[in-house]
């Protein structure tokens, strides 16, 4: 069992390509998809096809028959946002960003380019920026002439926002990540950071990122992000 497979799968398959079971119509992915998407987020490092059925297994993906290019997978849904929904689920820990904090700041690439400051956290409990559970990843800093790879963290985050709050209107319009089975185009999302400064005095930035997944609650609206490049700076 691969847990930081397990914990990559949800920004995997919203990264994914993927197509359907004629007779059934529920979706379906490709070992080599799940590959490329793997490389497309940030996540580098080697899974071996057997690491990635346990990974599959664990999300409620089950093996169908090959296709031309390898091993294949029955999501067994019909929707790629319900089986990242349920990837979330199995997600070892899911670091949370809830009140109280000294500040945050949102950036998106398309909806929120200049960004929005995000004040209405909802108060669950205080988060703590040493207990982040983040999995190896490598990113691409792209100079002047030409890009340099290195190694770093990424993890998954739930940002608990207040229900009905502006910050709760300004996030819902968020674009996720998606692959369209009828044009067979992968349709790109924004592009996600955020900026926190916790009580401490700690402040974190969480790049690369992209939005999963909403869920509501009655004292908080939870956004699901992935970021492939999570710095810390300790004062």
């Amino acid at each position: 069992m691969n847990p930081n497979l397990i914990d990559a799968m949800p920004a995997i398959l919203a990264a994914a390509r993927t197509g359907r079971i004629l007779a059934t119509g529920e979706l379906a992915i490709d070992a080599k998809a799940v590959r490329e998407a793997a490389q497309r987020i940030g996540y580098k490092a080697e899974f071996s096809p057997r690491e990635l059925g346990d990974a599959m297994r664990v999300i409620g993906a089950q093996r169908g028959p090959n296709s031309p290019t390898g091993a294949r997978y029955r999501l067994g849904v019909m929707r790629i946002n319900d089986a990242v929904e349920r990837a979330l689920q199995s997600v070892r820990y899911r670091n949370h960003l809830s009140g109280p904090i000294q500040g945050a700041r949102l950036v998106a690439s398309d909806t929120y380019p200049v960004g929005i400051d995000l004040a209405a956290l909802a108060d669950d409990d205080a988060p703590n920026p040493d207990a982040l559970v983040t999995i190896p990843t490598s990113v691409i800093d792209v100079g002047e002439q030409t890009g340099f790879m290195r190694y770093s963290r990424g993890c998954a985050l739930s940002v608990h926002i207040v229900p009905d709050s502006s910050e709760d209107r300004d996030l819902s319009i968020l674009r996720g990540t998606s692959y369209d089975v009828r044009s067979g185009s992968r349709v790109a999302g924004d592009r996600v950071e955020l900026s926190v400064r916790y009580m401490n005095g700690d402040t974190v930035a969480f790049k690369g990122g992209c939005f999963l997944s909403k869920e509501r609650f009655a004292f908080s609206t939870v956004y699901n992000f992935f970021f492939s490049d999570v710095i810390k700076e300790s004062i």
